[in-house]
Formats: structure tokens, sequence, C-alpha cells
């Protein structure tokens, strides 16, 4: 199966991740769509519908103008069997079918990626502590990952470009429906400086509340470790750490302070104390070095 074939099957309704990897690994091509193999994969509904009289030649030529529409547009569309899709991000369990990517693309290939994440409504001490260990990743030739969102995102965002790094946002919506709106700047600046913005979703789609969580699956799957700054218990970067664990990521908390009750520190005092988290150990060197001995 070629990237062009992935990306055209992807667009089908009723055709995911399980049946387009089932249709990869049996080295379906398009001569092989008619196949037994292919009706047992895709069932006899969505095999009957892609085997009508000129469906597939329409289709492959709809997405190569799909494709080139996008670019119009500064917009690549990486198919899971493109080269440039990332190896870490296509050993998660559930990987993005397509990614589409807005900016430098070489940030996916070069240095190792770190997630910087965090509540949206952090205190002073986390805004800095997430400008700090963003910049120290990014003087190590990391690239920082995050999720565009306030607070402690963008102080991720921001501290690897004031240290002249490169950083990833991957966001819960398309490309026209930029959110938060407030960071359309920030999302410029990070396009500006070599930056990446990526998103799963296609043109056009509306936002649902299941986006942010599925979003997160993909920071912590494009990553090495994941930082957590601060957080609430119910705060969505706990979804990011739950993922974290489900992926075999590594995640770092830095410890509250002791006295603190501030409801910021209270998700982290949970993954530290549930074993789901390690405290960051002072400096990005170490943490790397960590990571690599785990």
């Amino acid at each position: 199966m070629d990237s062009i074939l992935w990306t055209g099957l992807s667009r089908v309704r009723g055709i995911g991740i399980k049946k387009l990897l089932s249709l990869y690994h049996a080295s379906v091509s398009v001569s092989d769509l008619k196949s037994p193999m292919t009706r047992e994969i895709l069932g006899s509904k969505l095999f009957d519908e892609i085997n009508r009289t000129g469906y597939i030649e329409h289709l492959i030529n709809d997405t190569i103008q799909y494709i080139e529409d996008l670019r119009k547009n500064g917009i690549e569309v990486l198919s899971y069997l493109d080269d440039n899709y990332p190896q870490l991000l296509k050993n998660i369990p559930d990987p993005p079918v397509l990614l589409y990517c807005k900016g430098n693309l070489k940030a996916l290939r070069v240095g190792k990626k770190v997630a910087v994440i965090g509540t949206r409504w952090p205190t002073e001490r986390g805004i800095r502590q997430a400008k700090k260990i963003s910049a120290d990743f990014a003087e190590m030739g990391c690239v920082i990952v995050s999720g565009l969102a306030i607070g402690i995102d963008t102080a991720a965002h921001n501290g690897a470009l004031d240290a002249g790094g490169m950083t990833i946002a991957v966001l819960p919506g398309s490309f026209d429906n930029i959110y938060p709106r407030e960071n359309i700047g920030l999302a410029g600046r990070i396009l500006d400086n070599g930056g990446l913005l990526i998103t799963e979703y296609p043109q056009g789609t509306l936002m649902q509340k299941r986006h942010f969580v599925e979003r997160d699956r993909i920071q912590s799957g494009l990553s090495v470790c994941v930082c957590v700054i601060e957080t609430e218990v119910g705060g969505g970067a706990m979804h990011t750490a739950n993922f974290s664990g489900i992926q075999g990521r590594p995640v770092f908390c830095l410890r509250p302070f002791d006295n603190s009750h501030l409801v910021q520190y209270s998700g982290i005092k949970k993954l530290l104390n549930e074993g789901t988290a390690v405290e960051y150990p002072g400096s990005a060197e170490e943490a790397l070095r960590m990571i690599n001995g785990m």
C-alpha cells in the first residue's frame, strides 16, 4: 500500500487505523482491493462500497487534488506510511491515521522530543519552571512538545523559543480553527522560528471535547518523556500522564512545597504518590541520562 492509497482510504467513513493497519500488514495494493483478504478486513459493506465502478480511481484522483490544495495553504499531510511520520508515534497503540503539519517538518526529525505540559491556571513559580525546563532541554538539542494552551503550555513554547530552540504545538482542532484564539500570535511565533504545528483533524473539523483528550496521546506519543509542571487532579495534563504510562514514557514532576495546598499541585502529588511519575532530577542533562538508563 502506498501513501496516496492510505490517505484516500482514511477519508472513507468507517475505515479507521485498525482496518488500515490490517490492510497495510497484508500488503494490500490497489490491485488487491477486490481480493477476499480485503473483504475479510473491511467487511462486506465497506468492501462493496470501495469496489463500485470507478470509486477507487475517483478516490485517488480526489486525494491527490486534496493534498495539492492543502499544500497551497502551507499544510503538509503525513500518512502513517510517510518517511517523515515519527517512529515513536507509530509505536503507540492508536497512532493518528494522518498528521496535518504546518511549519518546519525538520522538527519531527531532529533531536529528542520532550513534552512540557500543565495547567491553564499556573502559579508564577510554575510559569518560571516551565520556561526554565523547556529552555534547558532546548539547549540540549531537544524539541519541546506542548499543546498551545494558555498557562504552562504557553510558557513551555516560549521557553524553548527564547532559548533559540524548536517547539511543536499539538492542536486539538484544525488549522482553520486555532485554539485558543488568544494564542494565534504564539502559533505565528512558533512558525516564524522554525517550529511546527500539527493536528490530526482536517480543515473544517468542528471542535469537540474529546479532541482535547485525543490530542494528549499525541503529545506523549511524540516524546521520550513528559514533564508535568503543575496540574489539578482533573486537569488535562493528567490524561497525558496516563497515556504516558500506556505508551511506556517516563513522567517527571517537580515536587511541590511540602506545605502547599494549592490546587495546582494536587495532580502533581497524586502522580508522585501513586508512582506514575518520578521527581524531576533538577536538570535536563540528568533527566536525559535517566531516560537512557531506563
